[in-house]
Formats: structure tokens, C-alpha cells, sequence
């Protein structure tokens, strides 16, 4: 039995899709604790949750921290665990949802970030004392708990920004004759970003898009480069992301000119600690190819990211009514450098087309 199907559904209209309920965490865990298999109760959360589950435990249940992403001390707990409930960060969700997997019992989650990563993933990367893999997850029910997750409310918004984007990168990828993901999902996802533009988001409508847009990518959907520099960059990646990238991709097909320059690979790989061997070089025929291609291509993408961009203020405005500030500006050009090396993506062809080089420091 999933514990999904203990809440009702019309919990959460767009939740149909996302598997997603809106409740508070003791809520969430008494209707999980009534209808519970025989057996134990493991309760996980991380240093982002810590009294997630202070309210309200129930009786024959655990307890554990992790201070680490090692999923290996859920493996240490009882044999007779027949339930397990995370709350917290990505890693967090992603070891609870492989500890479901491998034992083969229910799950359910309640992420601290409203962008709700580690809760949709049909696979994930998990540490086992020295070594990361990547290991098939357990789906899992999904809670939220605003109380939890609201501070997250402008990094959630800003990673839908970083989507729209995905959708345009995902698209000049195809022209350029690279992979770029799953297309058919996309249109979904291009639905149900149209409120971005139309309307000034509340915190629950933030998380019900981003729940379609993280179940789309679980199908095959690129995430797109926005989200590893925004990694890159920590914290409030997300919103130094969109500015670097967006005015990047503006400037790229509003006067980007591919150079006959071979950029140096060697020493950019050896900057951003990347393997050589890891690269992926165009041959002189594909460098051809993607520098036609880009003719004629420009002028759409140029308008369509100019369309993007023309809602900045109205963007601008509804991150202040989540979140009571401003977005971080980025200071550093540090991080959009080493991105091509980092993750396969738009920003590789503009390296490939001699354009990634400039000075480190901004403002």
C-alpha cells in the first residue's frame, strides 16, 4: 500500500500528476502511522529538518539523523522496519527512497526545499562509505509541509525560471544535432510554466509546477545546465544562475560569431578539475555543421529569450512577495566558465564556437 492513497485527492488539484499532498508534517505522519504496515516506523531527516518530527511519533518507531550523505546507517537500523518516512534535503530523500527500494516497503517524504528535488527521481546518486553510484529508487509519496519548506520559496521559484531556460537549451541542442532529453515531455512542461509570465505565483502554486516539471524530468526531460551552475555556484545558485545564463544565451544569438580558434581544451578541463578524456570535442565536420546550423536558428532564439527576459521585472516582483527581498545579482563570472567542463550543454557549443573566454570578476 502506497501512502499516497491515504490522503484524498482533491488534497492538492495539481498534485494529480505530481503526486503531491499539502499538509502539515503531523498530519501527514498520523494518517501514515494509522494505516502503516506491521512492523517499525523509520523516521529520517537531516540537519535541514531537524524536529520535523517533534509534534507527533508513534509508538514502535525510529529515529535517525544523517549528517552525511552515507546512506549506509539506515542499513545499520532494525530488520523488522516496515515503513519509512524522510524529511529534508535531496540526499536525505534520495537514501530513505533507496533504503525503500532495496527492503521493498512504502515510503513517503517531506522535502525542506519547495523546488522539491530528491522526491520524483526514478534514480538517484547515493554515498556507501567512500563511493557514490547511482541506484534505482522506491516512488515515494510526496508531503508538504509549507511551515517546512516556505523559506525555500524563492529558490523554488527561480529554478522554474532555470527550466524555461532548459526548455530553449534543450530545443538549440536538437538543432545543433545533440541530445537533449526526452522531447515529449516538454510541452507539458512549457503548459505549465505559462503562469510564470501571466500571474505572480503564491508559494503553493510554486510547488505544484515545480512537482510537474521535476515528475517530466524523472520521465527523460533534460534539467538543463542552469541547475549544475547553479550547484556550482551553492548558495543562492539559483538566482545568480538565471541572470548569468539568460544574459548569456541573449548575448550568444544576438551577436555571437563562431571563432576558428580552437579554444584549449587541455587547460580548461585542467581549471575545472574535469578529465580531458571526459570532454566532448567536435569533429571539424560537426564544428561546420553546428556553425550553419546556428545561422539559421539565431534569429528565433534571440527573440524567444528576449520574450523571457521581458518579463524581468514582473519575475522580479513576485520573488519579493515569496520571499521579502530582492534576487541575488552574481559578482563572479567564475562558476559560467567552468560549466562547459562541468556539464554537457548550450554553454559547450558556445565554448566550442571560441566564446567562453573573458575576464573572471564582474562588478
Amino acid at each position: 500500500m502506497m501512502f499516497a492513497e491515504l490522503l484524498p485527492k482533491t488534497n492538492a488539484p495539481a498534485g494529480e500528476e505530481g503526486g503531491l499532498f499539502f499538509c502539515s508534517t503531523e498530519k501527514g505522519v498520523r494518517k501514515i502511522a494509522e494505516n502503516r504496515p506491521a512492523g517499525k516506523l523509520l523516521f529520517v531527516t537531516d540537519g535541514s529538518a531537524l524536529g520535523a518530527f517533534r509534534t507527533f511519533l508513534p509508538s514502535r518507531a525510529l529515529c535517525l539523523v544523517l549528517d552525511s550523505d552515507d546512506c549506509l546507517p539506515l542499513f545499520a537500523t532494525s530488520d523488522d522496519v516496515s515503513s519509512v518516512v524522510a524529511a529534508g534535503g535531496r540526499g536525505t530523500l534520495t537514501a530513505a527512497r533507496f533504503f525503500a527500494e532495496v527492503r521493498k516497503i512504502p515510503c513517503a517524504v517531506f522535502p525542506a526545499c519547495a523546488a522539491l528535488d530528491g522526491a520524483y527521481e526514478k534514480s538517484g546518486e547515493v554515498q556507501t562509505e567512500r563511493f557514490r553510484k547511482k541506484v534505482p529508487l522506491a516512488e515515494a509519496a510526496v508531503y508538504c509541509d509549507e511551515a517546512l519548506a516556505e523559506s525555500t520559496a524563492g529558490q523554488a521559484y527561480m529554478r522554474l525560471l532555470l527550466t524555461r531556460l532548459a526548455l530553449v537549451e534543450a530545443r538549440a541542442m536538437r538543432r545543433f544535432g545533440l541530445s537533449a532529453g526526452r522531447e515529449e515531455t516538454e510541452e507539458r512542461v512549457y503548459g505549465a510554466l505559462l503562469p510564470l509570465v501571466t500571474k505572480s505565483l503564491s508559494f503553493r502554486e510554486v510547488v505544484e509546477i515545480n512537482a510537474v516539471v521535476r515528475k517530466c524530468e524523472s520521465e527523460g526531460m533534460s534539467e538543463g545546465e542552469g541547475v549544475a551552475l547553479a550547484r556550482l555556484i551553492g548558495m543562492k545558485g539559483e538566482e545568480q544562475a538565471f541572470g548569468l545564463l539568460s544574459a548569456l544565451y541573449l548575448a550568444f544569438f544576438s551577436k555571437g560569431k563562431p571563432r576558428l580558434t580552437v579554444p584549449d581544451y587541455a587547460t580548461r578541463a585542467k581549471r575545472a578539475e574535469t578529465p580531458y578524456s571526459a570532454l566532448s570535442i567536435p569533429t571539424p565536420e560537426e564544428f561546420a555543421f553546428r556553425a550553419a546550423s546556428f545561422e539559421k536558428m539565431r534569429t528565433s532564439f534571440y527573440r524567444e529569450i528576449k520574450a523571457i527576459l521581458s518579463g524581468e521585472l514582473h519575475y522580479r516582483n513576485n520573488f519579493y512577495a515569496l520571499t521579502g527581498r530582492a534576487p541575488t545579482t552574481a559578482k563572479s563570472l567564475n562558476e559560467l566558465q567552468l560549466l562547459p567542463e562541468k556539464k554537457t550543454g548550450l554553454c559547450s557549443v558556445i565554448r566550442d564556437f571560441g566564446l567562453m573566454e573573458w575576464a573572471e570578476r564582474v562588478g
